[in-house]
């Protein structure tokens, strides 16, 4: 991912922080290169390792699934400006007794001010309803709010599974976040 969120920052159209652009080294602009899909297809040919596989029919079977998963990436990605605040940042929530120690996949901040947090899946998608209660996401809002100050508005969870990507997205309220705190105090 840190490859990726360089080229993201790099390419102009992602805007980050002074602390989060440090993470991905020296931003001057003579060595940026623009993000395209033929970029990110070129990266994902150049880091696919065939040698881990048992056959060559089963590593083009998922070279080809990885092509079609980084254009539908790409898709999303391009769809809106991203200002991008975090990438693979850890976190120290304490809760109680408790200190939950985590890593956001991705935090973004929004137009209004607030935070969205994604949480990239490589499982089978899930429900609605699942994802209003994932605990995990509750525990992510919580942190977000701790580590950047700010309120988090959406929460994503976004599946990369087969040859596609699902975004589900949802949100936690006030209530939801203190429930969520008192059912990992109980664990």
């Amino acid at each position: 991912m840190a490859k990726f969120g360089k080229r993201e920052v790099d390419s102009g159209k992602r805007k980050v922080d002074s602390e989060q652009a440090s993470l991905f080294g020296s931003q001057q602009s003579e060595n940026r290169i623009p993000l395209s899909l033929d970029l990110l297809l070129q990266l994902w040919h150049e880091s696919f390792i065939i040698n881990t596989y048992p056959s060559t029919v089963e590593a083009d079977f998922d070279r080809i699934r990885g092509e079609k998963l980084t254009k539908e990436f790409f898709e999303w990605w391009k769809r809106e400006e991203r200002t991008v605040i975090g990438i693979e940042k850890g976190f120290s929530l304490p809760l109680g007794d408790q200190l939950i120690k985590g890593r956001f996949d991705r935090v973004e901040e929004l137009p209004d001010g607030t935070l969205r947090v994604i949480d990239f899946k490589t499982v089978g998608p899930r429900t609605q309803e699942q994802v209003n209660q994932d605990l995990q996401l509750s525990v992510y809002a919580m942190a977000a709010r701790q580590e950047f100050n700010k309120t988090v508005s959406e929460l994503v969870m976004l599946f990369l599974v087969d040859t596609k990507l699902i975004e589900v997205t949802s949100e936690r309220g006030e209530g939801e976040l203190k429930t969520a705190a008192k059912t990992i105090s109980l664990l």
